[in-house]
């Protein structure tokens, strides 16, 4: 969009554009550092996980390398997210040591319950009072 401004010859606000981009980065880390942990200590209480939370965010992180395929159309989202549980299970299966079927069922309702979380956040979450 910013593109077609320019092309257009209208200014950019990139103090407004910066400033998003901010608040949008931050929010995703916020996202992230939510999932892990109601996951971790959903797995801590569910299922008596011997790691730690550092321990588990950082090989969470790691293994992020598959959140490029956001870029391709149509099923990136899917296959991003879908790698994100299949990360998320291993993670919790090698560091927490917790069985595989338990750490792919937490993974599974972490997942699909912050993909839902996110779906109404973007369609009718909370919105600013006009």
């Amino acid at each position: 969009m910013t593109l077609r401004n320019v092309g257009l010859g209208y200014p950019v606000p990139w103090d407004l554009l910066l400033r998003r981009y901010g608040l949008t980065l931050l929010f995703a880390l916020i996202w992230i550092i939510l999932q892990i942990g109601l996951a971790h200590l959903l797995a801590k209480t569910l299922f008596e996980a011997k790691g730690t939370y550092i321990a588990i965010m950082r090989a969470y992180l790691l293994g992020q390398l598959f959140q490029w395929l956001v870029v391709v159309p149509f099923i990136g989202g899917l296959l991003g997210g879908l790698g994100g549980i299949a990360v998320l299970m291993l993670v919790f299966e090698e560091v927490d040591g917790i069985e595989r079927m338990k750490a792919f069922g937490l993974a599974a309702a972490i997942g699909l319950t912050f993909w839902m979380l996110s779906i109404w956040a973007a369609t009718s979450g909370a919105r600013p009072v006009q």
